[in-house]
């Protein structure tokens, strides 16, 4: 089971303000409480309300006859937000720590390695920190197919093109024993691949 990214307290909260509001409205939220110690993002929460089958209970449309409280409005600058921009040099108050994780749009897991803004992807780190750098010609494959499972058992070392097989023939499962299987079908075709590519090889030039 991959590790949670929310503890208890944090999704009860996160439970507790999404009901009525939008995605952004509610990272706002809960950002605002939890920062910088959880990063939320919208396609974070996201996935964990699909995951957990939670809606806010908006279709995302304006009811029929609804107007915009902004119709016909210039959009300029909101009252006082001059004196809130940035100025230069100026740190943002909610810059994250070094160590800070979070999903990005990629889907993966990233971590915040070192200062000004360098980030890691998680898995990467953490089968590096076991195995040794991750050779030339070879990713890392999620046995479950879940980019947030990042412990090391569910990390598999494999060719880029063992990776093009297995996505070319839905070769990755969400049971990691049934992806492990695969891995080792994608290997078989790729051997057997070879073999008759070079017996053609060998018989073109007998020619």
């Amino acid at each position: 089971m991959g590790r949670r990214l929310l503890s208890d307290n944090q999704e009860e909260y996160l439970r507790s303000i999404i009901p009525g509001r939008y995605r952004k409205e509610i990272v706002a939220k809960f950002n605002e409480r939890f920062s910088p110690a959880v990063i939320l993002t919208v396609p974070r929460l996201k996935a964990w309300m699909n995951n957990r089958h939670v809606s806010s209970g908006l279709t995302g449309q304006f009811p029929k006859g609804h107007v915009p409280a902004n119709k016909g409005k210039h959009p300029g600058s909101a009252p006082g937000s001059v004196a809130t921009q940035f100025k230069k040099g100026q740190r943002p108050l909610n810059k994250v720590v070094v160590g800070t994780e979070v999903v990005k749009d990629d889907g993966y897991l990233w971590r915040k390695t070192a200062e000004p803004n360098v980030w890691k992807q998680v898995h990467r780190l953490n089968y590096e920190k076991e195995y040794g750098k991750i050779p030339s010609g070879h990713v890392i494959m999620f046995a479950d197919g879940n980019r947030l499972h990042v412990q090391l058992d569910n990390l598999v070392l494999v060719t880029k093109r063992q990776m093009l097989e297995m996505n070319r023939k839905g070769l990755i499962n969400h049971d990691a024993s049934l992806t492990r299987t695969g891995l080792s079908l994608a290997k078989l075709n790729i051997g057997m691949y070879d073999r008759t590519k070079e017996r053609s090889r060998q018989m073109g030039g007998r020619k």
